[in-house]
């Protein structure tokens, strides 16, 4: 194509045309340096605008055309020269007006120039001393409206049907209250936190914008969502925009029917928020009961104060499409926005996982929606994939902090002193185990237990407690037992004695080899409980061999097959006491295990 004029430049640099236009022009610039040279000086002469930054007279005149209804339309994520460029190419703009930081004065009066520039530049301080929750991040509304602005003027914003340009700089920015209510939702399977804000926001009649800050968050901003509570007919969130040049910054069009204050909810995922179970438990005096009390330690990285807040706490996996701690640390919220290679598909990509993405925090509100509830106390759910735990009250969760909190408390649990014996598990000692189930006959099985350490007491004198021993808890579900293993046994023996061996029902080959035979042994267990109580013991002996029987075994012990090669038998000891237990074991070898296998499967 020929070289592009200087209109068609300016229309690709502030992308006014349509994208075929847009993409003949940049693919003839990147292969003519004449018209390279072009741009460059068209670049110098927009950027030679911020002289208006210097001091400023302003007529009244000058205000009220700058302030007219626009018939340009401009892209709202293009800056603010963008917008002064596409009035310059329609003729309509002959000067600059820049809103002050303060009311409007007589004409004449010299104001400082570009005050809400830089007030947008240091939002986030404004915002946190703002604020007084102290807070990372904070929203404010950003209002194109100045107090110069005419009634004629505020008019058209309330009957405009086309969007505003959207702000970049010279706009009155308006900061909230704090926020009403907070809740936060933990998950501990990933690195996911989903929080509920609302806040009231006072909105005007027409076109509002709204800004949200995050610098030093840990936020997702593809997850940002924000809807009205009340007059949902009257009120429309049109768009969310990341103004360039402007980082951790986004702003919401909104369009309003009504004007005052409505509440709205805003939710978005952030990460560094984190929760894990422990549990302590109190033996009674003769290891019949226990008392237990399960915590949950919240621990907060996410570079943002919680106070106030109601803790929603989530047991179970879920499936997140990306890392919210890579979404969070991004530049650019949906990667950079400078043009990439041809065989890239980047922004489609982009568009399907924030689909995705918003399809998972939907998914979540709507299970939430299940579980409200206005009760003072810890409140668990089942839901289809995983269980909510509602703590009682408020917390206070401040950044870079850790807080226990009571999850649950049941006292008076039946328990028994279970000890276990496996030599291929725990060599020649015995293992002592704490058994319940849970369920409600144990005065549990209100929710699956999740996983985490137990520190077990027992009570020794009165009001006195002793130290037994720590381990950890698998998830429990409901109505499963539930064993704690304490480690060795001290007050406990086992002791396995081979009393006899022989060998019977030889096989012999035509040539004379021995190819089959059965052995028989016959074992003598000594058991003793030297506790003031009794105990309930298991014994597991592996045989090694899916070809064996058992048999001749003491009437004070009951036997039961475990799996293929182990055999567990299992006795009650009282207390004091000193017995012996025997059993009778014969494995067949060779061809006599075959046999032994083919007459089972033919029977």
């Amino acid at each position: 194509m020929a070289h592009v004029t200087e209109q068609q430049l300016i229309e690709w640099l502030f992308e006014l045309a349509d994208p075929e236009t847009l993409a003949r022009v940049a693919d003839h610039v990147a292969q003519c340096a004449e018209c390279q040279a072009q741009k460059a000086r068209l670049e110098r002469k927009f950027a030679q605008l911020r002289v208006l930054e210097g001091d400023s007279v302003l007529s009244e005149e000058l205000i009220r055309k700058a302030t007219a209804p626009s018939t340009v339309s401009v892209k709202p994520h293009s800056p603010w020269w963008m917008g002064l460029a596409a009035m310059l190419m329609v003729g309509g703009l002959i000067g600059w007006m820049i809103i002050p930081d303060k009311p409007h004065e007589p004409q004449g009066r010299q104001y400082e120039p570009m005050a809400a520039d830089r007030k947008v530049e240091a939002g986030a301080e404004k915002a946190s001393l703002a604020d007084e929750s102290t807070l990372r991040k904070d929203v404010v509304v950003a209002q194109a409206m100045s107090p110069a602005m005419s009634e004629t003027a505020a008019q058209s914003n309330a009957e405009s049907e086309s969007a505003p340009f959207a702000p970049a700089s010279a706009i009155e920015l308006v900061t909230l209250p704090r926020r009403d209510q907070v809740q936060v939702t933990i998950y501990n399977e990933e690195d996911l936190t989903l929080v509920r804000e609302q806040r009231k926001l006072t909105l005007k009649q027409g076109w509002n914008w709204l800004q949200f800050m995050w610098a030093n968050t840990r936020i997702d901003p593809t997850s940002l969502n924000l809807e009205a509570l009340q007059d949902r007919d009257k009120i429309e969130i049109q768009q969310l925009v990341f103004p360039a040049g402007l980082k951790d910054v986004g702003r919401w069009l909104i369009r309003s029917e009504v004007s005052g204050e409505v509440p709205f909810e805003l939710t978005y995922f952030t990460s560094g928020l984190s929760w894990r179970a422990f549990y302590m438990g109190t033996l009674s005096g003769n290891d019949t009961h226990l008392d237990l009390k399960t915590y949950v330690r919240v621990d907060n990285q996410s570079g943002e104060d919680f106070g106030d807040t109601q803790v929603r706490l989530v047991l179970g996996r879920i499936r997140v499409l990306d890392s919210i701690a890579s979404l969070a640390a991004q530049q650019y919220p949906y990667g950079s926005p400078l043009p990439v290679a041809r065989n890239e598909n980047r922004s489609t990509m982009e568009y399907f996982q924030g689909m995705v993405r918003q399809r998972e925090i939907d998914k979540l509100r709507r299970d939430e929606s299940l579980l409200l509830s206005d009760r003072k106390e810890i409140f668990k759910k089942n839901l289809s994939e995983y269980v909510l735990y509602t703590i009682e009250g408020t917390e206070d969760l401040a950044n870079r902090w850790g807080k226990r909190l009571l999850s649950l408390e049941a006292n008076d649990i039946p328990v028994e002193s279970l000890y276990k014996y496996d030599e291929d598990r725990w060599g020649d000692q015995a293992v002592r185990f704490v058994s319940f189930k849970n369920d409600t006959e144990h005065h549990l099985g209100q929710t699956p237990m999740p996983q985490g350490q137990i520190k077990l007491f027992a009570r020794v004198d009165e009001g006195g407690l002793a130290f037994i021993g720590d381990t950890e808890v698998k998830y429990i579900p409901v109505n499963k037992d539930v064993e704690l293993n304490l480690g060795p046994a001290r007050y406990v023996k086992v002791r396995p004695k081979l009393m006899s061996f022989k060998t019977e029902n030889h096989v012999f080959a035509a040539d004379g080899n021995l190819t089959g035979w059965d052995e028989i042994r016959q074992w003598q267990i000594e058991v003793v409980n030297t506790r003031s109580v009794p105990i309930q013991l298991e014994i597991m002996r592996h045989f090694n061999t899916t070809a064996w029987d058992v048999s001749q075994v003491s009437e004070t012990m009951n036997y039961e097959q475990y799996d293929v090669e182990r055999a567990k038998f299992a006795l009650t000891l009282a207390p004091s006491e000193h017995r012996l237990e025997t059993y009778t074991v014969t494995t067949r070898h060779g061809r006599r295990s075959e046999e032994v296998t083919n007459n089972q499967l033919t029977n």
